[in-house]
């Protein structure tokens, strides 16, 4: 039996929609976190303990790469947009 052929993954179109859809996870994810934050802003006693955690080295190099993460798939969507709805 013969190994399968990875040789698609070696165009640059695969290595797009793979960071399309690790970003689009990423933002996923995030978004529950947001709307936990939303709703601990309504009371102040809950939200200190939060925006302290926010202060941490790591989550503030996370928040980086969420924004990246957004960067990267409005930008490869408004590709994929163009590439189907442009008449070539």
């Amino acid at each position: 039996m013969r190994a399968p052929s990875l040789g698609h993954r070696a165009h640059f179109a695969w290595w797009g929609a793979l960071l399309r859809r690790l970003s689009g996870l990423a933002l996923a994810v995030f978004l529950p976190l947001h709307f936990l934050a939303l709703g601990l802003a309504a009371d102040a006693a809950a939200l200190d303990p939060f925006l302290d955690w926010t202060r941490a080295p790591l989550v503030r190099a996370s928040e980086i790469a969420l924004a990246a993460a957004l960067v990267v798939h409005l930008v490869s969507g408004a590709h994929l947009l163009v590439q189907e709805l442009w008449p070539w």
